[in-house]
């Protein structure tokens, strides 16, 4: 390791380091001891180019956000295709960081950020220009929800052992009940996808894409009726 009490430093390489640690541990299950142990540098230093827990934490969210350019739409572009053209790959990034989805669930996303992220505003207006009456809210359920859905499998993977237990517990207890209950069988492949021996991550793809273009199509919808509706 490096001189403990290295003072010059830069921003970028603690950021740099935080996001290296986050990418390993998760963004919640790191110090700031762990991190200056990792650089060969003082509590001080790190208080002074970057803050405490919370501006660091807030320094790797951006850093993790901003690697996945947001796509600017055409003009006329559908806005469910301009949403899903961003929000797949950038859940398929934080997949690889833990904690930073939960991060930008509790912050208000790309909105907690000092500067907001190239190309939102196109995003956003892309999603007015559909007529809706209220984009920001359909722009904010769809990041949302798409965040939540990477939050879950992040706090999911800390704590596998428990799940492979609880998960065998749960499927016998389904099985046992599905022999009054027949319909209940249709859950365990289902459920079964979850399991350790699968690839949760590939499930949890799915389970997203599923959720997000249903919800999509349900926006959707609900603003050709609302469209119909006018007088």
């Amino acid at each position: 390791m490096a001189n403990k009490y290295r003072t010059g430093i830069s921003a970028e390489k603690i950021i740099d380091e935080a996001v290296r640690m986050t990418a390993g541990k998760g963004l919640h299950d790191w110090s700031i001891r762990d991190l200056v142990a990792e650089l060969g540098t003082s509590h001080s230093v790190v208080y002074e180019k970057v803050g405490g827990r919370d501006q660091l934490c807030g320094a790797v969210a951006q850093r993790v956000f901003e690697k996945i350019p947001i796509p600017v739409p055409a003009p006329g572009a559908d806005w469910r295709t301009a949403m899903r053209d961003w929000l797949f790959p950038l859940c398929r990034h934080l997949y690889e960081y833990p904690g930073v989805a939960k991060w930008l669930t509790l912050h208000g996303g790309p909105t907690a950020f000092p500067v907001p992220p190239t190309g939102i505003g196109a995003l956003i207006g892309c999603v007015e220009a559909a007529g809706f009456a209220a984009p920001a809210r359909v722009f904010a359920t769809a990041v949302t929800t798409a965040m939540s859905i990477v939050m879950i499998a992040d706090e999911r993977g800390p704590h596998q052992r428990e799940a492979v237990r609880d998960h065998a517990t749960m499927m016998a207890a389904i099985t046992k009940k599905a022999q009054d209950e027949p319909e209940l069988a249709t859950l365990l492949p289902y459920l079964d996808d979850f399991a350790s021996n699968n690839d949760e991550r590939q499930t949890t793809q799915a389970h997203l894409e599923l959720t997000l273009t249903a919800l999509l199509d349900g926006f959707e919808w609900q603003r050709g009726e609302a469209s119909r509706a006018e007088p």
